[in-house]
């Protein structure tokens, strides 16, 4: 019950989609929002290039993700303590370390389960589309 959602490049369809719409990855993640590959199919069986770069693609796309969530939150604390550091001529190195820990690990800790639903679902829609992409 899966329709295939084309995206405009002739012997490809891009992104499975659920009935209601949703995007499709592993059993029990219908509905999540994802990120990650979305290639079926629709012509010969086989691996081309332009198969290979949207798989690439997807994966840098995830990889983004998933590092900004952590980058940016800790280059935000980062830049309020050098204003701080400027402001008060504090040049003490511990100062811009500690902070930027202790927000990557909150950080971690509140967006770790999403971030494993996306990996997750990026591996194992990989690994199910196997089939489809060797033919």
């Amino acid at each position: 019950m899966l329709r295939i959602a084309h995206l405009g490049r002739p012997n490809f369809a891009l992104r499975a989609l659920h009935p209601k719409g949703t995007s499709f990855g592993a059993p029990g993640l219908i509905g999540e929002p994802t990120l990650g590959i979305r290639i079926v199919l629709t012509g010969p069986n086989q691996m081309t290039p332009d198969t290979v770069l949207d798989i690439g693609q997807s994966a840098l796309e995830a990889t983004t993700v998933l590092g900004a969530a952590i980058l940016i939150p800790a280059l935000l604390v980062g830049l309020v303590v050098a204003m701080f550091q400027a402001a008060t001529q504090i040049n003490e190195m511990t100062l811009t370390f500690i902070p930027k820990l202790i927000i990557v690990v909150v950080v971690l800790m509140a967006a770790g389960p999403w971030m494993l639903r996306v990996i997750m679902n990026f591996t194992i829609t990989l690994f199910e589309s196997i089939p489809e992409l060797i033919g």
